[in-house]
């Protein structure tokens, strides 16, 4: 996917091709596999966060009845 920003620019087609884009502000390219990626990082990191504080849980327990 690409995208492109544009500021008070002009976009010339022909056939629907863009021929030019004056003032172009930024052209960046989304990459799937990448945004893939950020997405497993970021639900691994909340499966982490979430087990530390299970682990934090049953220790503050187990602190509490002696029993543990």
């Amino acid at each position: 996917m690409k995208v492109l920003e544009v500021t008070n620019g002009t976009t010339l087609e022909k056939r629907g091709q863009i021929l030019r884009v004056a003032y172009a502000k930024a052209s960046w390219t989304l990459d799937q596999e990448l945004l893939n990626r950020a997405v497993l990082q970021m639900l691994l990191l909340r499966l982490h966060h979430l087990l530390n504080r299970c682990s934090s849980l049953d220790l503050a327990l187990a602190n509490i009845d002696g029993t543990r």
